[in-house]
Formats: structure tokens, sequence, C-alpha cells
């Protein structure tokens, strides 16, 4: 044992002689050597290729400051393009927006298609969704002539702004800024109670290709807004879009939609079916010839009449989203009585099934359901009591 302690003792006197020579943590014991180490690092950045960066701009532009040589010629666009970093880049503001079809039909039965036009492009303007814009920014976007997106000059921009403060914005004068309701609002404001159909896509041209352009691509948005394309009156079209037929026509040509007609086929043709169904539809009624035997035998003759027709609107259509959590929204906000919340119901003729239709048939008005689908045309079953 004391030869034992004798030798640890001895470990640690040369432990404590090593530890005094080490330099000191709050300073080099050799100025040179930082010097040395300062230099390598400066000589290792210029050895760089000049287009690599360090994620900023100003990080780069220090670490090079001294590496400005007066002899190099100056850099070209395109080595700026190089050297400026990809972050600083703003993202592009999208081509299309996200449009609800009931909205819509409300703003053409409000005649404040303008104030929704504008809110829309504010909306589209508004890529980050903030739920606000500068005051510049919209002026420039919206009025420029160079400008993309713009709708018309700024005397009827801001004449547009101030008759639609309070209901489908803020503007606030002070901040300079205008700042944006949600679609549960702008649906309060228009009387619109629930939003119904799809949400479609609308383009960047239907918002910048004046007033008239815009209420066509409104009306047809219904049509790519519907759930199943079933025959529909230009009546029914009258009474829940509030567009005449004849300007109907003139939208269904300005945006391309497809109409396809529908034939409803009735009983065999016959004398006494000809009489019946000439005295309750006019004289619409003619003869169709069933060459494949698609309702019975092959070559037989049936009594036919052409019912409403159908249409496939243009636009692309979107997810759902937030469209319950607006209809709840729109539940609280839209009292009962309001304008517009007393909508005239639709009476339903057309049925996926024959089931459903012989359910629901009643001694008012016939119902049908889905008999085939042709190039030209689609058929109709009737039901009968």
């Amino acid at each position: 044992m004391p030869e034992l302690s004798s030798a640890v003792r001895a470990a640690q006197l040369e432990l404590h002689k090593r530890r005094a020579n080490l330099p000191s943590k709050r300073g080099s014991s050799d100025p040179n050597k930082d010097l040395k180490h300062a230099n390598s690092h400066q000589t290792a950045v210029s050895q760089l290729p000049p287009h690599l960066g360090w994620g900023t701009q100003k990080l780069t532009t220090h670490l090079r400051k001294n590496q400005e040589d007066p002899s190099q010629p100056e850099p070209t666009s395109f080595d700026r393009q190089l050297i400026q970093p990809t972050i600083d880049a703003t993202p592009a503001t999208p081509k299309q927006i996200k449009h609800y079809p009931s909205l819509g039909l409300h703003a053409i039965q409000q005649k404040t298609v303008p104030h929704y036009q504008v809110w829309l492009s504010c909306r589209l303007l508004d890529g980050q969704g903030q739920g606000w814009l500068d005051m510049k920014a919209i002026r420039h976007q919206l009025t420029a002539p160079e400008s993309p997106y713009r709708l018309f000059g700024w005397r009827r921009l801001r004449q547009l702004l101030h008759q639609g403060n309070g209901r489908f914005w803020t503007w606030s004068q002070h901040q300079n800024r205008l700042w944006l309701y949600g679609a549960a609002k702008i649906g309060q404001h228009l009387g619109c109670s629930k939003l119904t159909g799809v949400p479609v896509y609308l383009p960047l041209s239907a918002l910048t290709q004046g007033i008239g352009h815009f209420k066509a691509h409104l009306y047809t948005a219904y049509h790519s807004g519907r759930q199943v394309n079933n025959p529909i009156s230009r009546q029914t079209l009258e009474q829940l879009t509030a567009v005449p037929e004849r300007t109907q026509r003139h939208y269904e040509k300005q945006t391309r939609i497809k109409v396809k007609p529908n034939l409803a086929i009735g009983a065999a043709y016959s004398p006494e079916n000809i009489e019946q169904q000439s005295w309750q539809r006019g004289g619409a009624v003619f003869k169709f010839s069933d060459k494949n035997g698609r309702f019975g035998k092959k070559a037989a003759t049936y009594l036919a009449w052409q019912l409403p027709n159908s249409y496939i609107g243009p636009h692309k259509q979107a997810a759902y989203g937030q469209q319950r959590q607006i209809n709840h929204q729109l539940t609280d906000l839209v009292r009962e009585g309001a304008q517009g919340n007393g909508e005239n119901k639709i009476v339903r003729t057309y049925f996926d099934h024959g089931k459903d239709a012989y359910k629901a048939q009643t001694t008012e008005c016939a119902v049908y359901w889905p008999a085939g689908d042709s190039k030209n045309h689609s058929l109709w079953h009737i039901a009968s009591h």
C-alpha cells in the first residue's frame, strides 16, 4: 500500500504540472495563432466560386466584401440572378379564384355584380389569405393599364369602394387598408341563406374582360356547380338566376356552355294515346321508333316529346372546403324573414331511379327517371299512374 500511494501521488503531481502549462480559456496564449486562423478563413472564402451564397443576401455580401477586385468586370444580369437567393422571390399570384355560385346569383339579383367583382379580385390578389390589402397595391393592380388584373379606372374603383364599404369590405382611411369580409358575411348582405351546389374556379379572364363577360360566368357557374345535370327549364332558370331567357342564351354562347336535349318516352304509339297526350302537351308529341329494342320489341313505336335541356358548365369544380362552416354561419346571421330568405321552392320532377320517381309522382305534374344516354340527346322514362 505505501508503494501504491507514492505512485498515485506522483501521477497527481504530473497532472497538475500539465494543467498549469495549458493556455487560458479566456484568451489565447498565442495571438499569432488566432491571426493565422482568421487568414485561413478568408482564404477559404476567397477560393469558393462567386455564385455561392449563404442563404441570405446580407450575410453573403458581408463575407465577400473583402473579395471585390476593381479589375474584374461588372456582373451581368444573368450573374445577378444566380447570386440573388431564391427565398427573396415573391410568389406568383394565382390565375383562378374559388367562387361559390350561390353568391354570384344573389349578386345578380341584388344588382351588386361590380362590387362582387372587386371583392373577388381582391381575394385573388390576397394570395396569403391575410384578409386585408394595401390601398396603393389595390389601385395599381386593378386600375393600372399595364396590370394583368385591371378592371377599370381609378374613378370607377373609388366609387365602388365607397358603395361597398360595410357590405363587402371595410375601408380604413387611417390605415390606408381594405379589410375584406368573409364569404358568410357577404352572403348575409346579399340575402343568401345557404350555399348550394359545388364551388367552382373562375379564370382570371372572367374578371378582367368586362362586366358583361363576368355576369355570363356568374350565370354559367350555376350549371358548373350542379351536382347532377338534370333537365331544367328556361322559366325555372330565370326564377333561380334572375336572368331572362334571351340573356341566358347569350351567356351560354359567350361562355361556350354545352347544351344537351332531353326526350321523354311515353306510351305505345296509337291513335288513342296520341289524342290524350296531344291534349295534355299541346301538340308537341311525335313518333319515336325504338330500332334497337331498348324499351321493348325491336322497331316498336312510342309517343315522345321534348323535355327541357341539360347544361354542362365550362368551369372546373373545386373542393367544398369550408362550405359547411359557412352555411352554419349563415344560419346564425340570416334570420327568418330577412331579404332573400323566403326563396321560392322548386318542385322536383327528375329522379335518378324509377322507384323514387313512382314514390314522388302526383296528379299535378309528371315525374321522370333516366332511360339512356346517347351522343346527341338523353332519354327519360315517365312515371304513369
